[in-house]
């Protein structure tokens, strides 16, 4: 009755003690059969994100592996994930056999797939990240239920590893302190792939690859155990001193044991150059220590809310869910802080417990183990991964959350307000959902260590454009410059500080050395980086700031295939190549279109200064050039620009004299007519680069002769025009010299009229509508700089002289018979052309990555 309820229930049932809580809702579909799999094998992993941004995952059925990728999509510059695409040799290698676990190896080119019998393949991607080809098939190896393996670790390789931690700001500007460290040893002395594996009988499977890429298995039992009275669970292993390894193992008794492996690969002597030393690979096992009853320390018992809940169930009750071992922290000024195990258990509904056990430093003849306390987490833990060279553990649970954890006291790292130390996004407490104005600059922050954390480790960063994309539509687009949140500053200042933070210096106005732009390994990634920031489309002009790192990129692509082509001289050069030649009138003509674009654009900026009749300002010009989006004026004084095409002008000149010599064959015909169609020659304008050039240097140097001017302050000055096509009031002389006594001289010795004539649609550069139509109707091969498909895919009428703008372009046409490849991230195209044994090396590179750095993907 109504009535009954107006009074109080305790009165009615005589107990005024609280009632337990309601059960917890049902677990998310699915997720019971997970931990079943996470508790019954350490090898179960169904997904797994290759360093340069490939995704491999079993499918639901577990029949068969994906890949997947993330990639901008060249209509609107917004990044998306690609449609699974399935590895076909997988279906047929194991005929419907169920699949337990995916692994990608250090470099992320070449994948492990093992199916629940154990049996091991490999695959690797091949040019193209959906192109994958078998490089290792299990088709021979038995089905037993004894092989399935509990744990795999790829071996590391030779290499240099980068430990970042946390930015600091002192006295108001970030820095960003990083250390280097080995990767730690063993290593495969052959240099190739190589693996360890452990299965559920206890044996240890070394696969590795010898210096004729051929893999090989070599098989051995694990000493001191047997299969007669138990099995194993789960295994782990990391590198330790001394070029061992440590194995942690657990079995279905519950038992927990530590082994130190060593690996005597016996490497037999060569006797002959042309046969590769060959590899006999022997084991030593060293049983360290022995726990039985490994299992979480019941906490609650005898508490009250052990007494007081009905859900709460015995720590015996809960599973080995994760067993992971952490390799000695390298990380220089810490704790030191020896290897540690960390196991997890999980119970369900509700009861998860996390328990870590930590390897104090220890000698051959004594290891004592010390346990730490257990961590109780109300959460399923579905996912543990180690990040920054094992110093950080991050956390993954079953409802989507995810923590990052110390490792020397498994804590989670707590956010904090500390405005002067940022180590992380979710530290500095991130939200896609507000942004206060105070964050701003720590998120700035926060973006450029995972940038640089990524980049000096060799990871692809195109998950890290993705996030800035999210971050940028958040932010209003308003024209005020002085807003804290205006996209277009955060986005200088993002640039400027990844530049900084990755050592960067694009100061050549002092020393013009080409070589150190071709070689430093950092400027490609920060230029592209810069280049997909200003990218909406390829029916949308770019930013001004992303046309000049665009710019860059080609120019320094075109620079290294010079260097590549002219190393040796004569018919043993590479030009002879048919492959190389073929390609020099596309690179010739897409150089010479972009040196006579530069001098068209001067040209427009004198008759507009002329047309004005006011004295010379520099902030005319610059709000000219920011109008028009041209990057024309910037290229020709930003110094690093300028030294690359200087660089190129003397590739172009060796080109001609070569063509010139040689006008009996077809194709240096070809390259010689691209020469003789463009109004301004490769001198002509090695001139202009000159005389800008010393314009510059004298200025910069009367600059920093009176004290007004510093190498850092120079170099700074360098960057902006770059990143934000500035032009400083230092070379005020220099720019009016250049657009108006230079320019006035230029006229005498160019035909204007044939080159305001000349077609340079095909660039990219301009934002007219005819350039912009020249993209919607034509593909253009982004290596090779040649038209795909033999011409115009719509005819493209135009008023002009059709024979004065196609000249650039003319007998620079592929046939398009073959598919096209695409970049991930710039979407430039280029054919899908196999490699030809023996051909040149700049072409067998740009088969690999794009000219940006992105990975291709086959259309």
């Amino acid at each position: 009755m109504p009535m009954i309820m107006d009074h109080d229930l305790d009165d009615l049932f005589g107990d005024t003690a609280p009632l337990p809580l309601a059960p917890p809702s049902p677990p998310v579909r699915g997720l019971l059969q997970r931990v079943d799999e996470l508790r019954s094998s350490g090898c179960c992993q169904k997904v797994a994100w290759s360093k340069i941004g490939c995704i491999a995952y079993i499918t639901p059925d577990g029949r068969g592996v994906h890949l997947s990728n993330l990639r901008c999509n060249s209509k609107d510059g917004i990044w998306e994930h690609t449609e699974g695409v399935p590895i076909d040799h997988v279906s047929t290698i194991y005929n419907g056999r169920e699949l337990a676990h995916i692994s990608w190896n250090s470099s992320g080119l070449e994948l492990a797939v093992v199916d629940v019998f154990g049996r091991l393949s490999l695959f690797s991607i091949f040019i193209a990240l959906n192109r994958i080809a078998v490089s290792r098939s299990c088709i021979v190896e038995p089905e037993d239920n004894l092989s399935a393996l509990v744990g795999l670790m790829w071996l590391n390789t030779d290499r240099m590893v980068q430990l970042y931690r946390s930015a600091t700001n002192v006295e108001g500007q970030w820095n960003y302190p990083a250390t280097q460290h080995k990767a730690m040893p063993p290593y495969n002395p052959s240099g190739k792939s190589a693996m360890l594996a452990i299965t559920r009988g206890g044996a240890v499977r070394l696969v590795f690859q010898s210096q004729d890429s051929h893999w090989h298995d070599t098989k051995v039992e694990l000493e001191g155990f047997s299969t007669s009275s138990d099995i194993l669970t789960h295994a782990s292993l990391c590198p330790d001193e001394g070029d061992k390894i440590l194995l942690a193992v657990h079995t279905t008794s519950k038992q927990l044991r530590l082994y130190r492996v060593t690996i005597e690969w016996n490497q037999s002597s060569q006797r002959q150059q042309t046969v590769p030393a060959q590899l006999l690979p022997t084991f030593h096992f060293q049983d360290l220590k022995m726990i039985d009853n490994c299992l979480p320390a019941n906490d609650l018992e005898g508490s009250d809310q052990l007494q007081s809940s009905i859900y709460v169930t015995p720590a015996s009750y809960a599973q080995l869910s994760h067993l992971e071992l952490l390799p000695q922290r390298v990380d220089v000024g810490h704790v030191d802080v020896g290897p540690t195990i960390l196991a997890v258990f999980s119970h369900i509904p509700q009861q998860y417990h996390n328990t870590g056990l930590r390897d104090e430093p220890f000698s051959v003849q004594e290891l004592i183990l010390k346990r730490m306390g257990d961590n109780r987490i109300e959460r399923l833990v579905v996912g543990l991964q180690q990040l920054n060279v094992s110093t950080v553990l991050a956390t993954s649970y079953s409802d989507g959350h995810i923590e990052f954890r110390d490792r020397g006291t498994i804590e989670v790292l707590p956010f904090n307000q500390e405005f002067d130390r940022v180590s992380s996004l979710g530290q500095i407490g991130f939200s896609f959902f507000d942004v206060e104005p105070s964050l701003v600059e720590r998120i700035i922050t926060a973006f450029v260590l995972h940038s640089s954390m990524a980049s000096m480790s060799n990871n692809n960063t195109d998950d890290l454009l993705k996030v800035m994309e999210l971050f940028a539509r958040q932010l209003p687009r308003v024209e005020s410059s002085a807003d804290q949140l205006h996209w277009n500053n955060i986005q200088k200042t993002y640039l400027n500080e990844l530049y900084r933070a990755l050592g960067v210096n694009l100061d050549r106005s002092i020393e013009a050395q080409a070589e150190k732009l071709l070689r430093h390994p950092m400027i490609q990634r920060c230029f592209s980086i810069q280049a997909s920031l200003g990218y909406i489309g390829e029916e949308k002009p770019r930013s001004l700031p992303s046309k000049l790192a665009w710019t860059l990129l080609n120019q320094r692509m075109i620079s290294m295939i010079f260097a590549y082509a002219f190393i040796k001289s004569g018919p043993e050069s590479d030009l002879f190549k048919p492959e190389v030649l073929q390609s020099m009138p596309g690179l010739a003509a897409w150089l010479m279109s972009l040196m006579n674009y530069i001098v068209d654009e001067l040209f427009e900026l004198n008759e507009v200064l002329y047309k004005q009749g006011i004295p010379f300002n520099l902030s005319f010009i610059q709000a000219k050039i920011q109008e028009l989006n041209c990057p024309a004026l910037p290229l020709i004084l930003i110094s690093s620009s300028r030294t690359l095409l200087k660089y190129t002008c003397r590739g172009l000149r060796g080109l001609a004299s070569i063509a010139r010599s040689n006008l009996n064959s077809p194709l240096f015909r070809d390259l010689d007519r691209v020469f003789s169609s463009c109004p301004v020659s490769a001198s002509q304008f090695e001139t202009i680069l000159a005389e800008v050039d010393n314009g510059i240097r004298k200025a910069y140097q009367a600059a920093s002769a009176s004290g007004a001017l510093t190498d850092y302050q120079r170099q700074e000055l360098e960057k902006d025009m770059l990143v934000s096509a500035s032009l400083p009031e230092i070379l005020s002389p220099v720019v009016e010299h250049l657009l108006t006594t230079t320019m006035e001289n230029l006229k005498q010795d160019v035909d204007t009229g044939e080159l305001y004539f000349l077609d340079i649609s095909w660039l990219g550069l301009s934002d007219d509508k005819r350039s912009m139509r020249w993209k919607k109707e034509h593909l253009l091969d982004a290596v090779r700089k040649v038209e795909i498909g033999g011409g115009h895919r719509h005819n493209n009428s135009s008023n002009v002289s059709s024979d004065k703008q196609r000249q650039p372009l003319e007998n620079n046409k592929s046939n398009g018979s073959s598919k096209l490849r695409r970049c991930t991230r710039c979407c430039a195209v280029m054919e899908d052309l196999l490699p030809v044994k023996g051909g040149s090396l700049w072409m067998l590179n740009m088969q690999r990555t794009c000219f940006c750095g992105g990975f291709w993907v086959v259309e």
